[in-house]
């Protein structure tokens, strides 16, 4: 069985504009195993770009990032944050139940009036919401825990009790029907408000300090090392190589900083600097290059060229993870082939995980052994690249499909029914999704309502 290399649990990244902030990543969780290539593909904005800076740890995030059974993101030491957020919005949810449970006992012959009704109920639905979310972040921290907390009995408690909420909405649009439900609605109301009373319990354990341990984070020389393990090949080549430093320099730069880890020891700086200088060629010429641009300066290379020495700089030190930033989208069609054919030699030669992005669905077919598709910020669905193509499962992967299924004899075309994805937040507050698995590692974002239309 395949040890996974990296783990990632709850991922969330938001960015902060004129002080209201914007989710790019929401609950993002996947695992990527030794010697596989994962690939991550969606539409422009959907937050590719963003897994990929926050496992490199360019981003701060929210969630955990294991690498190699060690978290590596400082961020997630600050996830009470969001379990302050929730105890905070129990407060307002507590007034709502009341009101709402006054309304409902109070006899009266007049119109019922919705918006109250409807203000009530989305202030509960709001905070059961908060706490389902909540949860899942206490439960990919549990191991910073004295104590044990039963985190998946009160989950099914939190779903059940929005479940039940979303029955009161289609009775109050009508007098009669609303009046003779009463007692069914009482009854809804008193299940919620055992949720509420769980959580205060669980709120009690969570504000003593002594219940938590120290959230472990490696930090100075290990972390220094993680940099070894961890490699990036950016989309632009031209950006992310320095153009006032030779070929041979920007290639060498990271040899010279791990050389007591990836060369053998030696005292005799001049036969340290040969062996540097032959690991260069050496790579060089596994990515196809000759020693004749090893002088030159990034700005006289060709395209193609900028991201053989991107590949070359990257690989060089050894790394155990390879993210690859969709490295073949600015290249020419011949040149794609060439690299891609390099990665996949490399991979197979090293054991080397990579985490492959790009646009291209024909390409991640090729060339990934499992695919993870994400759209507003969530993973919609991950399977292997052959299961997702000949049989996809969520509508906004068949529409992706559909969208490349011209170029491929054996892909099917989907109608816009079967591509049509209402993806409003209003309409899983009661009914929250998450990862669902329909076939053998096959997982699908959705509730159980989506599961059962769509199994």
């Amino acid at each position: 069985m395949k040890k996974p290399i990296l783990q990632v649990r709850n991922l969330a990244v938001s960015f902060k504009k004129n002080a209201k902030y914007t989710k790019a990543l929401k609950e993002v969780s996947f695992d990527l195993y030794e010697n596989e290539i994962l690939g991550i593909i969606g539409e422009s904005g959907s937050g590719k770009t963003t897994i990929a800076k926050a496992v490199m740890r360019l981003l701060s995030s929210k969630g955990q990032i294991v690498f190699e059974n060690k978290q590596i993101n400082k961020d997630n030491v600050n996830f009470l944050k969001d379990i302050k957020k929730a105890i905070s919005e129990e407060e307002s949810a507590k007034f709502a139940l009341i009101r709402l449970t006054k309304y409902l006992i109070k006899e009266t012959d007049t119109k019922i009036n919705e918006e109250k009704l409807e203000r009530y109920i989305n202030d509960i639905a709001l905070f059961l919401y908060s706490c389902h979310t909540t949860l899942k972040v206490l439960s990919s921290n549990i191991d910073y825990f004295k104590i044990n907390i039963d985190v998946s009995s009160f989950q099914n408690l939190i779903l059940d009790s929005l479940s039940e909420l979303s029955k009161i909405i289609p009775l109050y649009k009508n007098v009669e029907t609303f009046k003779k439900t009463n007692p069914l609605l009482l009854q809804i109301i008193s299940n919620i408000s055992s949720s509420l009373i769980s959580f205060s319990s669980i709120k009690l354990l969570l504000k003593q300090k002594d219940n938590f341990k120290k959230p472990t984070f490696e930090k100075n020389k290990k972390h220094h090392l993680l940099k070894k393990d961890l490699q990036i090949i950016m989309q632009d080549p031209s950006t992310s190589l320095n153009e006032r430093m030779k070929v041979n320099d920007i290639i060498a730069e990271g040899l010279i900083n791990f050389k007591k880890q990836i060369l053998p020891k030696n005292k005799n700086n001049k036969d340290t600097k040969k062996l540097i200088h032959n690991y260069v060629k050496n790579t060089l010429s596994f990515v196809g290059l000759s020693e004749n641009v090893l002088n030159k300066y990034p700005f006289e290379l060709s395209g193609g060229q900028k991201q053989r020495v991107s590949i070359a700089r990257g690989v060089i030190i050894q790394p155990k993870l390879l993210v690859a930033d969709e490295p073949i989208s600015s290249l020419d069609v011949t040149i794609r082939a060439q690299i891609l054919n390099i990665l996949k030699q490399i991979k197979e030669k090293s054991k080397l995980s990579i985490l492959f992005i790009s646009h291209d669905l024909s390409t991640i077919r090729y060339f990934c052994d499992r695919v993870i598709v994400v759209y507003k910020g969530n993973i919609v669905e991950i399977a292997s690249s052959d299961e997702l193509y000949k049989n996809p499962i969520h509508p906004y992967t068949k529409k992706l499909l559909s969208s490349t299924c011209i170029k491929d004899k054996d892909c099917k075309i989907f109608n816009e029914k079967e591509t049509k994805y209402d993806d409003s937040a209003q309409k899983y507050i009661f009914f929250p999704r998450e990862l669902i698995e329909f076939s053998p590692n096959h997982f699908v974002f959705c509730n159980k309502d989506e599961y059962q239309k769509w199994k």
